[in-house]
């Protein structure tokens, strides 16, 4: 005997509806799962930008103190380069100082050895200078049998004939440029006459000719020559010829620039 139940036919209204639900739950399952990740891409992505931004910020701090201390190892080095170039320079000073005295003591030594040597054989070593009366007079008595005073008089009188022969080629250029301008300002009145031409003309032909037998003196050299030497010629005539031989300090040109 058959006791089940006989199966009722679902209404087609019901099972839409529960069909219906069914989707609505999933599409509001996938919605919140869809939201979910996008707060959570958010999230991440704001974490990251997070961490670039303080790696960003460690690496620019570690730059500033890797510049501020370059810049006070920098510092400190210019400070002992300039000490220690400082010390040098001191130290270099105090060496030549010192060469200098060790060289005017080598002279010394080398003067009295030298001296000594020349002395005749049982005369008595000088050690000690007075330059109190007799030993003074004994002292230059020994001195000048050696070679030592001679060579320095004849420096002396070479130095004398030197400057005398310089003073005496001072006085025959000053002689010689006035000679000059005397004869230059008589050649271009003549010229004037005899070419019949204004004293430009005449100026010029003059210069030329000079320059032309002078190929290393140029215009301009040869202009100004003639400008000093006339201001030594003006300057002979205030004080006259006769005095020339008395000029012994100042050559042409000092008397020149003088003259300005």
């Amino acid at each position: 005997m058959d006791t089940s139940l006989p199966e009722e036919p679902i209404p087609e209204e019901l099972a839409e509806v529960t069909v219906s639900a069914v989707n609505i739950s999933v599409i509001d399952q996938c919605d919140q799962k869809s939201l979910e990740d996008k707060e959570t891409v958010v999230f991440l992505d704001e974490e990251y930008k997070k961490k670039v931004s303080d790696e960003i910020r460690q690496r620019n701090r570690e730059k500033k103190l890797l510049r501020e201390s370059s810049t006070k190892g920098l510092s400190g080095d210019v400070f002992i380069k300039v000490n220690s170039a400082s010390s040098v320079d001191k130290e270099s000073r105090s060496h030549k100082k010192k060469e200098v005295e060790n060289i005017v003591q080598d002279v010394f030594d080398f003067t009295m050895d030298w001296s000594e040597k020349k002395q005749p054989e049982g005369a008595l070593h000088m050690t000690e200078i007075s330059l109190t009366g007799r030993e003074e007079n004994n002292c230059l008595a020994e001195l000048s049998s050696s070679d030592v005073l001679q060579n320095i008089n004849r420096l002396y009188e070479n130095a004398c004939t030197a400057e005398n022969e310089r003073v005496k080629a001072n006085q025959a250029e000053i002689l010689c440029w006035r000679n000059f301008i005397i004869g230059l300002d008589n050649s271009i009145d003549e010229i004037m006459i005899k070419e019949k031409v204004g004293t430009k003309k005449a100026k010029g032909l003059i210069y030329d000719f000079i320059l032309a037998h002078n190929p290393d003196t140029k215009r301009k050299t040869l202009y100004q020559r003639i400008s000093r030497a006339r201001k030594v010629y003006e300057f002979t005539e205030k004080i006259g010829i006769d005095k020339i031989k008395y000029i012994k300090t100042y050559s042409a040109n000092s008397i020149a620039e003088l003259s300005d």
